[in-house]
């Protein structure tokens, strides 16, 4: 098997390990993703609870990075995550060792993520170029294939699901080595240092095969106040779900009117509508 994969879970996070078993189970993955017990940031090394538990996050993932088959693409999901219907069909070894062989520098392909509000028309239409739509919605049966979009360009935050390749698990190994003396940075915020910086090669699959639940909150202790922007915390999580493959209309029932833009300019409200109209003519 060349195409692998874990999900990480607290031991006491039961809810959240049925949840994604019975995913796997529907989808006829559970031998291909198994769970990898999470650290527990019980044991951490800092003061506060948030602190430790960022740092057993990144724990978390570097050991299963680090423990996986040197030879394989590996899937790494954290256990809030809903899988598209479609996962099964475009994730397969043969799909994998495809991009691998196209694009040996490739190191990491992210299956969901937060993204810069900039990039946010680039992904949208995107997803439209590759999703069947109708007047009521998506037809997600006509989803044949992904767009693959640069992580350098887009990738902002967020660690619940990536794939990483052979030669991506070398590159890490190395990076990871080097911050060993910054143990309280959360692992995104590396993701994003490395991505940003070139050291790591990545790409987004359009849409998102992998998406967190809007309902589901994190397993990490902390204050409201320690979080730098609700809002846009928020609209992130959104966002998420309109590029997941699976999102449905209803749930975003009700978010319509909180979501109107602010006053712009008549030039930029012109530009964006000539933008819709013609984006899928080039």
């Amino acid at each position: 098997m060349f195409l692998n994969g874990f999900y990480i879970n607290l031991d006491r996070s039961v809810e959240r390990r049925d949840f994604l078993n019975d995913q796997l189970h529907a989808l006829g993955l559970q031998s291909r993703i198994q769970r990898f017990a999470a650290v527990n940031g019980a044991t951490g090394p800092f003061d506060t609870p948030r602190q430790n538990g960022v740092w057993a996050c990144r724990q978390s993932h570097e050991t299963l990075i680090a423990q996986a088959d040197e030879d394989t693409a590996t899937i790494v999901l954290e256990d809030d995550v809903e899988l598209s219907s479609h996962f099964p069909r475009l994730l397969t070894d043969d799909t994998m060792r495809w991009l691998v062989e196209t694009d040996p520098t490739v190191d990491m392909v992210w299956l969901d993520c937060a993204t810069y509000w900039d990039k946010a028309p680039l992904l949208l239409d995107a997803m439209e170029r590759v999703m069947g739509h109708t007047e009521t919605g998506l037809i997600r049966n006509q989803l044949s294939t992904v767009y693959m979009a640069e992580a350098q360009d887009c990738y902002s935050y967020a660690s619940a699901a990536y794939i990483v390749t052979p030669a991506g698990k070398r590159t890490l190994a190395r990076l990871f080595d080097w911050a060993r003396t910054q143990p309280g940075t959360p692992i995104d915020t590396l993701y994003n240092y490395w991505i940003h910086r070139g050291e790591l090669k990545a790409r987004i699959f359009v849409p998102f095969l992998v998406t967190p639940r809007l309902a589901a909150g994190s397993t990490i202790e902390h204050d409201a106040s320690e979080v730098v922007d609700l809002d846009d915390m928020h609209w992130g999580a959104v966002f998420r779900r309109v590029l997941f493959a699976d999102s449905s209309r209803e749930e975003f029932a009700g978010l319509e009117p909180f979501a109107s833009m602010p006053p712009r300019s008549v030039q930029y409200e012109l530009g964006f509508k000539i933008f819709e109209r013609f984006r899928t003519r080039s």
